[in-house]
């Protein structure tokens, strides 16, 4: 008897690592939109009203596969998205205190890092805008986390979208 041995195994691990590919992309894909769920969501503030970070963070948002670690990452490149994800002043354990800043001025020179109290803060923000500045005050910004929220609550969503590319 005679029998003719073919090996397909590079074809099928080919297959294999284009699936998870393509689960990753699809995980990834979802992970973002959770993130950009949670920006339009806003954050509650002080004095209860609410801010929202601008189109400009929400739309930043990507993800990336890593196909070598076949991991996936999600993120943005905006300089400033660390602040919403984490918070500043005393929501991120940095200074309390209030501090007045002038929007549109600079990185430098708008805010001088000093603290106030808050009727302090309301004096300077009043003597400011009474120069036609644009003054705001703040005692920081509460976390978004929109980031760690988008991974971290959607898990079990992730390994079913995973699950599933993975069994076609």
């Amino acid at each position: 008897m005679e029998f003719t041995i073919i090996d397909h195994s590079d074809e099928v691990l080919r297959a294999a690592e284009s699936q998870i590919q393509a689960a990753l992309e699809a995980a990834g894909q979802q992970c973002e939109t959770h993130a950009k769920q949670n920006i339009t969501a806003g954050v509650p503030r002080g004095g209860g009203s609410w801010y929202t970070p601008r189109g400009d963070l929400r739309n930043s948002v990507s993800h990336k596969v890593q196909a070598n670690e076949k991991a996936v990452y999600i993120g943005s490149n905006l300089s400033y998205a660390k602040f919403n994800e984490l918070g500043t002043g005393k929501y991120a354990g940095g200074r309390s205190g209030y501090w007045v800043f002038v929007r549109g001025g600079g990185q430098r020179g708008s805010n001088t890092g000093k603290t106030y109290s808050l009727e302090q803060a309301k004096r300077i923000m009043a003597i400011l805008r009474s120069k036609g500045l644009e003054a705001h005050m703040t005692d920081g910004l509460k976390p978004l986390h929109f980031l760690k929220k988008a991974a971290a609550d959607h898990i079990d969503e992730y390994k079913q979208i995973i699950k599933t590319y993975l069994q076609r």
